[in-house]
């Protein structure tokens, strides 16, 4: 499935007991990863990335505050089509 060309990023992330967002529309995260953070957005390059302790920001087009959350690893996958999944361990 192709998400359609709006300028944002389709968000899936998930915890092991919870889902925290279903494709939801960003404009942009920041991933800790495990080489160093970086920032993603719609048609960015595919990646892996593992995941190392640290500060997931997600930017909302709806609000001028970006959303925190602490993981503590996990991994990232950004598809080709605008579509980063994150999971984490808890």
């Amino acid at each position: 499935w192709d998400a359609p060309d709006t300028g944002l990023l389709t968000l899936n992330f998930c915890l092991p007991s919870e889902e925290i967002y279903s494709k939801k529309a960003v404009t942009q995260i920041i991933v800790p990863g495990s080489e160093g953070e970086y920032g993603v957005t719609a048609n960015h390059s595919p990646i892996v990335s593992e995941l190392k302790p640290g500060v997931l920001t997600i930017f909302h087009s709806d609000s001028s505050e970006p959303e925190k959350f602490f993981v503590p690893g996990g991994f990232a996958l950004t598809h080709p089509n605008s579509f980063t999944d994150i999971t984490c361990p808890e």
